[in-house]
């Protein structure tokens, strides 16, 4: 009897330890304003601090519990929270509505075109004028990319002075107009600083290779990209690339991945028997 009842505590309790499993939650994130991309737009959990940045079209992938709470982050959209209810947890994927944030678009009056903070509203009610500004030129005249064009001109503020053939009012500021209406100066910026930012990490990584981090730093592999991540705000990461200070970034990496997988067994991600070994055979 007394066995039985160990037996029975015992799979209770092991089906409590099955369900408090984290897995990888998959989602997608639709903006409801056309011509808008949820490119970049920071996934985080709050509860493991572990965070992911969504792709060109919003898909995304984020280790997390059952309740864990989700917040989507950018500087363009509203700002939400999701918590990962057990429906959601079982589902094989979420989706996330966000809207642009009106809030941080500022009232202003340019030239006449009055602007109420309302994105939408002000675009449908300067509508006419707008429709001048073919938005696939503004950007290619900044050197913002679209699907079929990378950035090779650096940002001026000179631009064309006429645009689709029609010629732009005097007196009007065409640079404040296009970054207060479209953003475009902002989302420019921000581009950039990611696309450089990725780029240097994506060196350390090649750099170091796979091997350093998992068998060395003992950083699971899937975890690689997340560690480079982080090293990226603590180690000078930055100005060592730039000098070739690769032996220094090293030593940086080396005293920050004790901190990274003491945060990671903190929030029960991993715990020693996930990492994984490669042959060190496969190195040679």
């Amino acid at each position: 009897m007394r066995l039985f009842a160990f037996y029975s505590i015992f799979l209770f309790i092991s089906s409590l330890l099955i369900s408090q499993e984290a897995k990888n939650i998959q989602g997608q994130i639709i903006i409801d304003v056309e011509g808008e991309t949820p490119e970049n737009i920071e996934v985080l959990n709050l509860n493991t601090h572990h965070y992911v940045l969504a792709d060109e079209i919003g898909n995304f992938e984020i280790k997390a519990h059952a309740n864990d709470t989700l917040q989507f982050k950018s500087i363009f959209f509203e700002q939400r929270k999701y918590i990962i209810n057990e429906l959601a947890f079982d589902s094989r994927k979420i989706f996330i509505h966000l809207n642009i944030d009106v809030n941080k678009i500022e009232e202003v009056v340019v030239n006449g075109l009055s602007f109420t903070g309302n994105l939408e509203k002000d675009v449908k009610k300067n509508r006419p004028l707008l429709r001048s500004y073919k938005n696939e030129k503004f950007k290619e005249a900044l050197g913002y990319p679209t699907l079929a064009f990378e950035p090779q001109r650096k940002y001026t503020k000179k631009l064309l002075p006429e645009i689709a053939g029609i010629p732009i009012p005097l007196g009007l500021d065409v640079d404040a107009l296009g970054k207060l209406i479209t953003g475009e100066y902002r989302k420019i910026q921000e581009y950039r600083e990611e696309r450089y930012k990725n780029e240097l990490l994506r060196k350390v990584e090649n750099y170091y290779s796979d091997f350093f981090f998992i068998n060395f730093l003992k950083i699971p592999e899937d975890e690689i990209k997340n560690f480079v991540h982080y090293a990226y705000y603590f180690s000078g990461m930055e100005t060592l690339v730039k000098q070739n200070r690769f032996e220094a970034l090293r030593e940086q990496l080396i005293k920050l991945a004790p901190n990274y997988r003491k945060r990671l067994n903190q929030y029960r991600l991993i715990d020693d028997s996930d990492i994984i070994i490669k042959n060190e055979k496969a190195s040679q």
